[in-house]
């Protein structure tokens, strides 16, 4: 449940309020009226490295082509949908058959970025945008380079 609370966040408290297992890894706070997960629980899970911390660490993790980029974006956003802990804010079947994933063969861009999870820290988010973008302008001076070499020739 953790692991899925940090990659998915935290599902919404209305959610949690119906669950009938809820309390057995949520400690309601009535002062705000609010659930935090649980501290006291032992896992018995194998130790390993912890990769992702959001779904989006996957676009920055992976170098890939621009147009290989584009459909990992659509893919990481349909998934994000997907596996939305609200059910009522999760995309229906007839909405995933419209998604830019399964409908752009051409892999034209997404109307904005997809929305970060409850769950990621945004700092982390920002700070992998500004390393995108560096590489974003070491691949444009790269081109550059190779422009006033063919030109010099």
């Amino acid at each position: 449940m953790r692991c899925i609370v940090e990659l998915l966040g935290q599902p919404p408290n209305q959610i949690l309020d119906a669950g009938l297992k809820t309390q057995e890894y949520f400690c309601f706070c009535p002062r705000n009226h609010s659930w935090q997960l649980r501290n006291d629980i032992n896992y018995s899970g194998k130790a390993g490295y912890k990769l992702l911390h959001s779904l989006d660490d996957i676009l920055y993790a992976l170098p890939v082509e621009d147009s290989r980029g584009q459909e990992l974006f659509l893919f990481i956003d349909m998934l994000k949908k997907m596996l939305d802990p609200d059910p009522t804010a999760r995309i229906t079947p007839e909405q995933l058959l419209q998604h830019g994933f399964l409908t752009n063969a051409d892999g034209a861009s997404p109307s904005k970025e997809p929305e970060p999870t409850a769950g990621e820290d945004r700092r982390h988010l920002r700070r992998a945008k500004a390393t995108k973008r560096t590489h974003e302008s070491v691949d444009e001076d790269a081109g550059q380079n190779s422009k006033r070499a063919r030109n010099a020739v």
